[in-house]
């Protein structure tokens, strides 16, 4: 719900366009060599130069900071609504060739002193408010405030006369290796007389690996991140920016020979939605053979993954990988692990949508130089058991802050009112219940499971539990604390706690944040 309060940009300036400056580095294109930024009059109090510090603030870009219902020829649009009108028309109106990334509210912390910013030297203590909420977004997700964001994507278009494969490869201090490897993959392109093209990320490297492929090589599309952010991150700018029907990853060192690829093919003529080298098939032919270490963290690895996240697979980091371009982009576009852990993800994901993905033989030597040292290693395992445990982990921190705030506003009503006899303390329990379960929402969406969710199915989620929980706490009351002793009456709702966590974690994770969006 939006409330609507006049001069508000101008009162919560420079918070608000530090919050649109985060949201502009989540979601503008992290190859972008150009990126510029360009704003509509009727937000044009914002000032994001000195929030901004990538590029300057020009006429006509990438990214456009617009009103609803404007929707410009660019990549990235971000509107701002400060009207209900407004709101309704970014709520209700889905924009043509644009898709939603996000919507959030801002300024919901401020809403109960607003009245009180007449008040001198009081706008300062609402921009302190408002800069608390800045820090903490997208952590949560908040149901009102006195504006709307609305973050849009031009659609990508189906590519007109595209070429038949894309192949993507990250790289990153490549400068000595990619030239050897890449004459080799045009040359089997052009031998099969495959329409084709070729994308090279370089992930911020140190070197000039850039400057040499796109200076040697003038058919190879090479994009550049801004900053090393991850293999992930480059894998997932090269398949988004592919053009091809197919899109092929492989590593750049040339682990696993291009010609490798018509096994994938096979596969993916023979009905799979997906195909993925591996080195540990019996099939498998490996000639120059990793270090007995390296193979033994590298087996024990996979048996890892393969058992935490309950995937078949015996190699799922082998970086030779083949995907029909639009299941890629889906499964790449909300990419959570950017480094060496994505492999794992991905995978996860396409078992979630049903997708069927074939487990390939292929040829494979070890390289020297290889980018996956011990510290990366851990790495990998650190991203493993967060992908696997964090839904869990935070939702027992936003369940300890939420028992918190629910024992609060119980012994806080207590305290007020008295604790009169069970039926009031029923009454407790209920408003605690929901204050406490608004809060759980906005941590949950946000920081839990990063995923926006109808407030109404988290609401029946939760009325089904407090029925359970009220059940067990009133009963409990009923027979062992007819005297209404404060501290019986805490060790009781206690005892619902565990309850309370099992049924709502299963009903959140399940039901309300489904995976994936």
């Amino acid at each position: 719900m939006l409330f609507r309060s006049t001069h508000i940009l101008n009162l919560l300036s420079p918070h608000i366009e530090r919050l649109i400056a985060r949201v502009i580095r989540a979601y503008a294109p992290r190859s972008s060599s150009t990126l510029t930024i360009s704003r509509h009059g009727a937000v044009g109090e914002l000032n994001l130069s000195g929030a901004i510090a990538l590029r300057p603030l020009v006429k006509g870009g990438d990214v456009y900071i617009a009103a609803p219902g404007e929707f410009p020829a660019a990549e990235l649009v971000i509107s701002i609504a400060l009207t209900r009108d407004d709101e309704r028309t970014a709520r209700d109106t889905p924009p043509s060739g644009f898709e939603i990334r996000e919507q959030f509210y801002f300024g919901f912390f401020i809403l109960p002193l607003l009245w009180l910013r007449f008040i001198p030297g009081f706008p300062a203590v609402l921009r302190g408010l408002f800069a608390l909420e800045t820090r903490l977004h997208p952590y949560l997700n908040l149901l009102a405030g006195v504006g709307l964001i609305t973050v849009l994507s031009r659609r990508l278009a189906e590519p007109a006369n595209g070429p038949a494969i894309s192949c993507v490869i990250p790289a990153y201090n490549e400068a000595q290796r990619l030239p050897e490897y890449l004459p080799l993959i045009e040359r089997y392109f052009r031998k099969r007389r495959l329409k084709h093209e070729i994308i090279v990320v370089d992930d911020g490297s140190r070197d000039n690996t850039h400057a040499i492929i796109s200076g040697k090589f003038k058919n190879v599309r090479a994009l550049k991140l801004y900053q090393n952010f991850g293999k992930g991150a480059a894998v997932r700018e090269g398949v988004m920016a592919a053009r091809g029907r197919l899109v092929l990853i492989a590593d750049a060192d040339g682990a696993t020979p291009i010609e490798e690829l018509s096994k994938l093919e096979a596969a993916l003529a023979a009905g799979a939605d997906a195909a993925i080298g591996s080195r540990y098939l019996a099939a498998s032919d490996i000639g120059v053979k990793q270090n007995v270490i390296r193979r033994i963290v590298s087996r024990a690895g996979n048996l890892l993954i393969r058992l935490l996240l309950d995937l078949p697979y015996k190699d799922t980091q082998c970086g030779f990988k083949l995907f029909e371009r639009r299941g890629a982009q889906y499964l790449f576009r909300n990419l959570a692990n950017i480094r060496f852990g994505f492999d794992f993800e991905i995978l996860k994901k396409a078992a979630v949508l049903n997708l069927s993905v074939a487990e390939v033989a292929v040829r494979w030597n070890d390289q020297e130089g290889s980018k996956v040292t011990f510290k990366q290693t851990i790495r990998v395992l650190t991203e493993l058991l967060r992908f696997r445990f964090s839904h869990l982990l935070k939702f027992a921190f936003v369940g300890v802050l939420n028992t918190l705030v629910d024992f609060t506003v119980h012994n806080a009503l207590i305290l007020a009112l008295g604790a009169g006899g069970p039926r009031r303390q029923l009454v407790y329990m209920v408003s605690s219940f929901l204050c406490a379960n608004l809060f759980a929402f906005c941590l949950h969406s946000g920081f839990t499971f990063q995923r926006r969710a109808a407030y109404l199915r988290f609401f029946t989620v939760s009325v089904f539990t407090l029925g359970l929980a009220a059940l067990i706490f009133h009963g409990l009351n009923l027979l062992y604390n007819p005297e209404n002793n404060i501290l019986l009456t805490n060790v009781f709702k206690l005892s619902t706690v565990f309850v309370s966590f099992v049924t709502n974690y299963f009903g959140y994770r399940f039901w309300v944040f489904r995976f994936p969006v």
